[in-house]
This record gives structure tokens, C-alpha cells and sequence, in this order.
């Protein structure tokens, strides 16, 4: 099968609060906007789609906004 899409998923490290979520993701970059606030951590996955559905989330990865 190929790939579709990705649907990318980023929360907030403290309180687990979705911040983003984008779906039908093509490419291996995403651009955010102002949607994330300097000096917070936050943890994001990724799960890929084609036409038999979706992986299982992948392990999150931890970032913080300098």
C-alpha cells in the first residue's frame, strides 16, 4: 500500500490539552503557526494513512518553544 497522508497530533507536556491536530499531511514537514506559546513543552506524534487505514500512534517525541 502507499502512503496517503499523515494526521500529526501535538499536546501540551503539563495539562495533555490537544494544541493541534492536522490531518491529510503530505511530506515529511509541517509549518505551525502561533499556535504554540514560548517557554512551554509539549510532545507531538504521528500516525500514517493509506487505503487500509491507519498505523498505531507512533512514541511522541518532546520539544520545548525557546
Amino acid at each position: 500500500m502507499v502512503l496517503k497522508y499523515y494526521t500529526v497530533s501535538v499536546k501540551d507536556l503539563d495539562t495533555g490539552g490537544l494544541v493541534l491536530n492536522k490531518t491529510n499531511v503530505v511530506g515529511t514537514s509541517l509549518s505551525v503557526s502561533s499556535d504554540l506559546t514560548a517557554r512551554y513543552k509539549y510532545y507531538w506524534n504521528i500516525t500514517a494513512c493509506n487505503d487500509a487505514g491507519c498505523s498505531t500512534w507512533a512514541e511522541p517525541l518532546y520539544f520545548k518553544i525557546e
